[in-house]
């Protein structure tokens, strides 16, 4: 539901904004401050996140696995992270931190998924450490954060943290020998461990096997 006002004086701007918070997370508004019903059915049209919202709700169930390579630059907005957490049978999800988006898209969007992938910088940024010990930032701090049992934060040269709520967290070693280009391997990180998280296997083997993909990714260009 999208409520768009424009320009009204009756206070129906207050009354959408209340609306559209956590408890009626299906409820949005759009305003304008120029009169006219035109133009605010136009504005509300083209902002509307009806088609990806539905096509989430539509299709998430039927797979065992939903990854969300979120990337901050608008499609995964917050109703479209609350109905992928909903419908989906198993989420699995990395937050970007970039130079259009640094600051404006951390992993703490995400309440709640079943396993986060995330870099070394995005998860200091997350946590509002810089200094501290990878694997207490994951296990004391994000893991509250975003509730999720599995995490996995790669943190370059020096391998990667994988964490359970079952088992804590361990350093998981890296495999790179020679490094040619990084682009991209975050993405293959994540997606090969993904899947590997939602069978149940051990962090640690998904931070191994992770570790593995990643080398071969950044030995190319």
């Amino acid at each position: 539901i999208t409520i768009a006002d424009n320009g009204s004086t009756d206070g129906t701007l207050d009354v959408a904004k209340r609306l559209s918070a956590d408890d009626f997370s299906h409820v949005g508004y759009t305003h304008l401050d120029v009169r006219g019903r035109g133009l605010a059915l136009r504005k509300a049209w083209l902002e509307s996140e009806a088609d990806v919202v539905s096509y989430v709700a539509d299709n998430a169930p039927e797979y065992d696995l939903v990854v969300i390579s979120d990337y901050g630059h608008g499609p995964v907005t917050s109703r479209v992270v609350q109905q992928a957490r909903n419908s989906a049978r198993f989420l699995a999800v990395n937050a970007q931190s970039n130079s259009a988006n640094l600051g404006y898209n951390m992993i703490t969007k995400y309440a709640k998924a079943d396993y986060v992938c995330i870099d070394a910088p995005e998860a200091r940024m997350a946590s509002g450490d810089r200094f501290g010990e990878l694997g207490d930032i994951v296990q004391h701090r994000l893991s509250r954060s975003v509730e999720s049992d599995r995490f996995v934060v790669t943190d370059g040269e020096r391998g990667c943290v994988a964490f359970s709520s079952e088992r804590g967290w361990s350093r998981v070693p890296a495999f790179t020998q020679q490094v040619v280009d990084t682009v991209g391997a975050g993405d293959a990180f994540l997606s090969i461990t993904a899947p590997i998280a939602a069978n149940g296997i051990d962090m640690d083997f998904v931070g191994l096997i992770g570790n593995a993909v990643g080398a071969m990714k950044v030995g190319t260009v």
